[in-house]
Formats: structure tokens, C-alpha cells, sequence
């Protein structure tokens, strides 16, 4: 149950940082910090929340980076208005990712959303 509470809480912090990073380069900048500011304080509470101790402080992150992975540029791509599987060309992770095809691409974050739930499962 805990874990299943934690995937949740994970996902929804990336998604606020997601939604933020689409709003600030969309112009929509102060609701864009707020949601900026809550994914920080999320992810930060969160260790606090759920009991991260010094043996699950590496489970707990690599959930975090995994679910991250999975989500963050489908979600920044929605709120931007653009195709759910677009790929950028500006940022180091964009130019990354457009080596690849995007099914390779989706296939990838799949496994990374595995890893992420997985961990999270076995740890907590």
C-alpha cells in the first residue's frame, strides 16, 4: 500500500514540474513558478513523508529519476500543445533522445517506468 501511495506521490510531483516547465515556456510564468516551487517541495517532502531512511534514500531516487523518465516530456509536450511524442532540439536530453527512433525512445521509458514502480515496490 505504501508503495503503491509513493508511485502516486512521484508521479504527481513529476507532473507538476512537467506542467510547469510547458507553462514557463509558454509565457504562463507565475502559475509555472508556483507549480515549479510545489515540484520542489514535493519531492523533498516526500523523503520526509514516506520514512526515507539512509538504506532507501538510492530506491527512493532512482523511482523518482525512473517515473521522471517516464513521464516529464509527454507531460511538457501536453501542456505545450505540441504531439505527445515530439522531440526537441534545443535542450542536451532533447539532442539525446533525437539520435533514436521514437519507438526506441518509448521503449526506453517504458523500462524506466519498470525500473522506477519496481524499485519502489521491493524498497517500501
Amino acid at each position: 500500500m505504501i508503495a503503491l501511495l509513493l508511485i502516486s506521490y512521484l508521479i504527481v510531483t513529476v507532473l507538476a514540474g512537467a506542467i510547469a516547465d510547458g507553462l514557463n515556456d509558454s509565457g504562463s510564468k507565475k502559475v509555472g513558478h508556483v507549480l515549479e516551487a510545489a515540484e520542489v517541495g514535493l519531492a523533498l517532502a516526500g523523503a520526509t513523508i514516506f520514512g526515507v531512511t539512509g538504506e532507501t534514500l538510492l530506491p527512493y531516487l532512482v523511482g523518482y529519476i525512473g517515473l521522471r523518465i517516464a513521464f516529464f516530456d509527454m507531460a511538457y509536450n501536453i501542456t505545450r500543445g505540441l504531439p505527445v511524442f515530439f522531440q526537441g532540439k534545443s535542450s542536451y536530453w532533447d539532442l539525446f533522445l533525437s539520435r533514436y527512433p521514437v519507438f526506441g525512445v518509448m521503449f526506453a521509458r517504458i523500462i524506466f517506468l519498470t525500473l522506477g514502480v519496481g524499485v519502489i515496490i521491493k524498497f517500501f
